[in-house]
């Protein structure tokens, strides 16, 4: 009976913090001695009224197999309705199996640009710096790569 009357009395805090969702999809290339194709999908929330969002990102870079960045990650998008700098900070586990054992780890990213707004959406524009991990009998290796991506918000 007391969690009844306890969740009764936070309904009004909690329809009082309304936010809205977004979701963004981007691809493009990534950079180093060759060229690899990046692509990711993200999903979070944004308080009403604010620019920052926060959610949760996976993504697929080909190494021979597939890595598979999964990710929480912060945003800023800017204005919805004006040309905006953009900046994303990812990090995670990038789930990966290779040959000779050879694992995923973690993985960051930052990128940042400028957004759009394109109807009830906003175009994206970045220029990444990502870091993949890997995992070998208890060797690890990191790979930094540069990305330039387009993407769409929505």
């Amino acid at each position: 009976m007391k969690h009844i009357l306890l969740f009764t009395l936070a309904l009004p805090l909690l329809s009082a913090a309304q936010s809205k969702g977004y979701a963004s999809l981007s691809g493009g290339l990534s950079f180093k001695d060759e060229t690899k194709s990046v692509f990711n999908l993200s999903a979070g929330f944004m308080p009403d009224g604010s620019t920052v969002g926060f959610g949760a990102g996976v993504g697929l870079i080909n190494y021979g197999n597939p890595y598979i960045p999964i990710t929480a990650e912060a945003s800023f998008f800017g204005k919805p309705d004006k040309i905006s700098p953009l900046v994303m900070g990812k990090a995670g586990y990038g789930v990966y199996s290779g040959p000779n054992n050879t694992r995923g780890g973690f993985t960051a990213s930052v990128h940042g640009g400028i957004s759009v707004p394109a109807g009830k959406t906003k175009a994206l524009l970045m220029l990444g710096y990502s870091s993949y991990s890997f995992n070998m009998n208890l060797v690890k290796t990191r790979e930094s790569r540069v990305s330039l991506c387009l993407g769409l918000k929505i």
